[in-house]
């Protein structure tokens, strides 16, 4: 294959993996009833499921991220794939719940590991004027598959029981082995100089006040982001809307990530995309709580103003998370690239496991659901304001050879 069909299949290759990244990840919520009633436990015993998934993920995006620096992202994007598809099988055949616990976890670590090295790729795979095109291309394939994974499972479930849901999620990634081990590594200069202690070297002065702008960036952007996707059905059967009301703005939530994120990373140019992160992020604030806002309104249709909302909100806070993945494959050069990403994964992640429990909360202590909303919304905006700083410090901090 030539240069640039090895790149397109490259691209399409962490977009694949990605797709399945999302197809995991939302495919576990439909099947909490069915797996409590089969297991023999409350369902209150699956939000520890759930955040075993959360734990491997930190654990695997901080430690493959490095190991793909040092021995090549596609060799591990396939280990990370055979762990979360082996995951996705051990949870379709979990006979009890600490054998489903342990199931979860492996899911997380390879799901982990997956995504910094997808994101390094797919930046690797296109010349560097395109790299943040590429990644937020990329990154719009997880609510793609999020929302392809929920309705399949659902309908799977229905058809033939939650173990076949996860016996689905273990054959799907397994298929994408012929393609990636027809790739070849993208070309990659001074892989022996990638650093041992990753953390050390990403808070080395060089790179020290990025690295934590964009680790607060992420964790507060992962904040609102998943903030809305986990509690916006409750919250909008919680302001009178119907359930089936209620599914509809979370479908268009995740429409709009996926519409928004494609379009916004295709308009992008040569620069580092900070600038996008910056004015995202910040009307990202407004259209999440305007959101609560048009809910918890009396006027009638008030549904439709709020799906109108919460299709702009996911356009918006999808692509700031996408637009800082952006400016960390911008920021480190290649030794080092994977390493800093899952380092600002891990940190967004940690953003998702706090957002549902805060979040939860304030729903259980009363307050208004425009204040709920007002409260996912205000992290974002300190994710804009790292942008603004970010853009102001200026995008690429190394030389491509």
């Amino acid at each position: 294959m030539g240069d640039r069909t090895m790149a397109s299949w490259g691209l399409l290759f962490c977009c694949l993996v990605a797709f399945c990244d999302g197809w995991d990840t939302q495919s576990v919520g439909p099947a909490a009833m069915p797996i409590a009633a089969d297991l023999g436990v409350p369902l209150s015993a699956m939000g520890p499921v759930f955040s075993a998934a959360q734990v491997g993920f930190i654990v695997g995006a901080a430690w493959l991220g490095p190991v793909g620096d040092r021995v090549g992202r596609r060799r591990v994007l396939l280990l990370a794939i055979a762990l979360f598809a082996l995951g996705s099988l051990c949870t379709g055949l979990a006979p009890s719940y600490p054998f489903l616990l342990a199931a979860r976890l492996l899911t997380g670590l390879g799901l982990g590991g997956a995504t910094p090295n997808f994101i390094s790729m797919a930046a690797e795979s296109v010349s560097p004027s395109l790299r943040p095109r590429a990644v937020m291309v990329a990154w719009a394939s997880v609510p793609l598959g999020g929302m392809a994974g929920a309705f399949a499972a659902a309908a799977i479930i229905s058809a033939w029981g939650w173990r076949a849901s996860f016996l689905v999620g273990f054959a799907a990634p397994i298929l994408l082995f012929p393609l990636g081990l027809s790739l070849r590594e993208p070309e990659r200069k001074s892989v022996e100089q990638a650093p041992r202690v990753a953390i050390a070297a990403l808070l080395a002065p060089t790179w020290r006040m990025r690295t934590l702008l964009m680790w607060v960036g992420a964790l507060t952007a992962q904040w609102t982001l998943i903030g809305v996707a986990n509690w916006t059905p409750v919250l909008l059967e919680r302001a009178g809307l119907s359930p089936a009301s209620a599914a509809s703005g979370l479908a268009l939530y995740n429409a709009g990530g996926v519409l928004g994120t494609l379009a916004m990373g295709l308009t992008l140019s040569a620069r580092p995309p900070a600038g996008l992160l910056r004015w995202a992020g910040a009307a990202g604030v407004a259209a999440v709580a305007s959101i609560g806002v048009f809910a918890a309104s009396a006027f009638p249709g008030g549904a439709v103003p709020a799906w109108g909302a919460a299709a702009l909100a996911g356009a918006l806070t999808s692509s700031a998370v996408g637009a800082l993945l952006g400016v960390a494959t911008m920021t480190y050069p290649t030794p080092m690239r994977a390493g800093g990403v899952g380092w600002v994964v891990a940190f967004g992640r940690i953003g998702a496991i706090l957002a549902p429990l805060a979040i939860g909360l304030l729903a259980a202590s009363g307050a208004r659901v425009d204040a709920i909303y007002a409260c996912i919304a205000l992290p974002l905006l300190v994710a804009a304001i790292a942008g603004h700083v970010l853009a102001q410090r200026g995008g690429v901090c190394f030389k491509e050879a």
